[in-house]
């Protein structure tokens, strides 16, 4: 494949991630898959689960995992726990529990992994690190607002200023991204780093990961992170998780 093909590719597999990104959110956006489930109502067949702990993910399942909220009212859970008739793949949802009462987020096919759930410090929202690309590939960073009852795809401002900086450097932009989320600065921003995926192309050597204070709803940049301050934020997490 020569160059001009390779860029072509690259460029295409960004697009259609946005596409499938902004298509998942109408959906949520129009009402599917937010209705209360209460008494009387079904999951899979059967009474529909009244906490995330009732709830079993698939014998494959990757994603199986469970966070409280600060104030202790609600429960957010990532279960992949269904699958199609053929079991050629798999269901992940998300769920929220509060009061007794459940009720589905969002339901999605093929998810390969949940890493992070952070709620913020409020309890009126909470973030979600998640991938369809496997363990090194396709990390993004969504949250969900109580408020307003609606997923907020927070990133998008954050990766075109990393690729930006990517074109600056390279003369050329051949590299998808990975998003990943590191924790709420307060109850309305939150900290994610951006990087190149390890198999993309860019050509810094080493590939650079650069930091973001993003705040909700529509994901601005509220600071770039450089010099001694974002040495700082590199050894909180080096020394807290190892970084990636």
């Amino acid at each position: 494949m020569n160059q001009s093909s390779r860029t072509t590719l690259s460029k295409f597999v960004r697009f259609m991630r946005w596409q499938i990104a902004a298509a998942i959110t109408v959906q949520l956006l129009s009402g599917a898959g937010m209705a209360q489930n209460g008494s009387g109502s079904k999951h899979a067949g059967k009474p529909f689960p009244k906490s995330c702990a009732d709830i079993k993910k698939v014998p494959i399942g990757m994603s199986d995992i469970s966070v409280v909220s600060p104030d202790g009212k609600y429960t957010v859970c990532v279960k992949e726990d269904r699958e199609d008739k053929e079991q050629l793949y798999t269901y992940t949802s998300v769920y929220l529990t509060h009061q007794g009462r459940t009720r589905t987020l969002g339901r999605y096919k093929d998810m390969t992994e949940t890493s992070d759930l952070i709620w913020a410090p409020d309890s009126n929202a909470f973030a979600w690190n998640f991938t369809y690309g496997g363990a090194c590939c396709g990390w993004t960073t969504w949250a969900f607002d109580l408020r307003s009852g609606r997923f907020l795809v927070i990133e998008r401002k954050a990766t075109r200023d990393y690729h930006r900086r990517l074109r600056q450097a390279c003369k050329k932009d051949e590299a998808d991204d990975n998003v990943f989320l590191l924790k709420w600065i307060d109850n309305r921003s939150l900290l994610i780093s951006v990087e190149a995926h390890p198999v993309a192309g860019d050509c810094r050597v080493p590939s650079p990961t650069d930091f973001y204070q993003v705040g909700l709803p529509s994901g601005r940049i509220v600071k770039y992170f450089q010099g001694a301050e974002r040495e700082e934020v590199v050894k909180e997490f080096e020394s807290e998780y190892g970084f990636r």
